[in-house]
């Protein structure tokens, strides 16, 4: 694939997952803040398809 990183949107894809399953976890274990953390965890994956 010419002028495409591949690696590059592999990492990132696999960097959002991991912020986004982290931020679930947070909003399971603080539940205070649950709305919070579940609209950050959609953040993320917002940030990744506009990428």
């Amino acid at each position: 694939m010419k002028g495409k990183n591949t690696s590059k949107e592999l990492a990132a894809g696999g960097f959002t997952v991991l912020l986004t399953v982290l931020f679930l976890y947070f909003s399971y274990i603080l539940p205070t803040g649950r709305l919070f953390f579940f609209s950050l965890s959609t953040v993320f994956i917002s940030v990744l398809v506009i990428e």
